[in-house]
């Protein structure tokens, strides 16, 4: 059927229903009448050929609902019919009707709040650079927690990553201003900033060589937000010292706006070298086998396929349990998204995160 032809019968359909449907039922019957009339004349009493026309026919209603279905734009037709006869059922009973309402509305905001958190603690990538070479380490055990000494063995042995970074959640006490005020932040290896891929808005931020050491000058970097909200959006804030936790520290670069770590749970504020924080609890962690209570991030080379990426962690995975079989043995490392949630979460939340 032409295009055009099919357009007229859909208009047709859709704004002379009732023409449409007297008209099919003038028809039905003329077709009806037709085969009564071939009855009588093949000899047939009338009433006999009235009831052999109606078996033959299948039943008047039956043959116009077929004819509806067969219609271009039977399914708009037969929604309007149901929202016709909604209406006219909760126009009855309007109680019956607020409820209905309320119901809906309170499972669509129920649904939009739930996509919500899934989206950002689940589905939404990274907003980094090249965020798909972005991973994180997964024990066997199935939590997120690794050693320093297994991040440095893995930073130091392998082929196939570009940068390796440990990190530790803080709950920091910043003062500005004369308040102090609590807020998230990080403790950060050396290349924490490398594996992220960010530019800072102003000075720099933390690397190996100037931070990742005991008694390297204590730097921080604060976060946009911070610099916008604690510190008024102070131009000359690189060099000045604030206290965190009462400790003094030296402002030496802001995040670029929007960046708060890697992270959905909690908006991150403040990063501070990991180095330095270790010397401050007397207790040298970073050396440490058992401490096993850090997040890691690795990115991996350019051009380096994940399966490959995976087979040179489970070869450095390998020499790392041979090596220190007391604290490492059974070590093994498995390549997945980063986040605090996600891939953590089992194999729903990886089916949805990798669909």
């Amino acid at each position: 059927m032409p295009l055009f032809v099919k357009a007229r019968s859909f208009l047709r359909n859709l704004f002379l229903s009732r023409r449409v449907e007297a008209d099919l039922d003038k028809e039905v019957h003329s077709h009806l009448e037709l085969m009564i009339e071939e009855n009588v004349r093949a000899g047939m009493p009338p009433h006999e050929a009235q009831r052999a026309a109606r078996i033959e026919l299948g039943g008047v209603e039956q043959v116009k609902e077929q004819v509806r279905d067969s219609r271009t734009g039977a399914f708009l037709d037969s929604l309007l019919q149901d929202l016709r006869f909604a209406l006219r059922q909760l126009h009855r009973s309007p109680g019956f009707a607020v409820t209905a309402v309320l119901i809906l509305a309170l499972g669509i905001a129920a649904n939009v709040i739930v996509f919500g958190v899934l989206q950002s603690l689940i589905l939404r990538q990274l907003d980094v650079p090249h965020a798909e070479q972005v991973m994180t380490l997964q024990p066997k055990d199935g939590g997120p927690f690794v050693s320093n000494p297994e991040m440095r063995d893995v930073r130091d042995d392998n082929t196939v990553f570009s940068a390796v970074a440990a990190y530790e959640f803080q709950d920091f006490g910043l003062e500005a201003n004369g308040v102090t005020r609590p807020v998230w932040g990080c403790t950060v290896s050396g290349q924490y900033f490398e594996v992220v891929g960010i530019k800072p808005f102003l000075g720099r931020l933390l690397d190996r060589a100037d931070d990742d050491h005991p008694g390297a000058s204590e730097a921080a970097v604060i976060s946009w937000s911070a610099w916008q909200g604690d510190f008024g959006a102070d131009p000359n804030i690189l060099g000045t010292t604030i206290r965190i936790d009462k400790h003094p520290y030296t402002i030496v670069g802001v995040t670029p706006e929007g960046f708060h770590g890697t992270e959905k749970i909690a908006q991150l504020d403040i990063f501070v070298p990991m180095a330095n924080e270790a010397s401050l609890d007397g207790f040298n962690w970073l050396e440490s086998r058992s401490y096993k209570n850090l997040f890691s991030l690795v990115r991996i080379k350019d051009g380096v396929p994940l399966p490959q990426a995976q087979a040179g962690l489970n070869a450095i995975a390998d020499r790392i349990a041979r090596q220190y079989p007391k604290d490492e043995e059974g070590l093994a490392l498995k390549l997945a998204r980063p986040g605090l949630v996600g891939d953590f979460l089992g194999g729903p939340a990886r089916a949805l995160r990798l669909a």
